[in-house]
């Protein structure tokens, strides 16, 4: 692997699949009971108890913009912030992927919400939207 090479987590959401830097997930972790937090964003979730640490969690299909019928997520992505550790509501981690910075578009011609991707990446035919975790998290963090 080249120094450049980077290490992208990718996962599903509905029918698109998105990926973080792997150095940013601290841990994937299957759904559990969350308890609303008033006075936040819609986005935001609430909070979650995992080994005693609580974790805010943020609807990424909310924050994204995807209309769903406020579907079950089966797994949250613990991720590391700058202020603490924050979760991604998420369907599933599907893989590991390595890549190339050159093999990510900047063009995202998808239904990605772009202000919120960075890139998008052709992971042999299936593409994917690189997330901006600092935009993603927004006033979460």
């Amino acid at each position: 692997m080249s120094p450049d090479t980077r290490q992208i987590v990718l996962f599903t959401l509905d029918a698109e699949t998105y990926g973080v830097d792997i150095l940013r997930v601290q841990e994937i972790v299957n759904a559990g009971p969350i308890t609303p937090v008033p006075a936040t964003p819609k986005y935001v979730l609430g909070l979650t108890n995992i080994r005693g640490r609580t974790i805010p969690l943020i609807d990424l299909g909310q924050r994204l913009g995807i209309k769903d019928e406020k579907k079950e997520r089966a797994q949250f992505l613990i991720l590391n912030s700058e202020a603490g550790d924050v979760g991604l509501v998420i369907d599933a981690v599907t893989e590991v992927w390595r890549l190339d910075p050159e093999s990510v578009s900047s063009e995202a011609n998808s239904n990605f919400k772009t202000d919120l991707i960075d890139g998008v990446l052709d992971c042999n035919g299936r593409l994917a939207g690189i997330l901006n975790l600092e935009r993603v998290l927004g006033n979460v963090q």
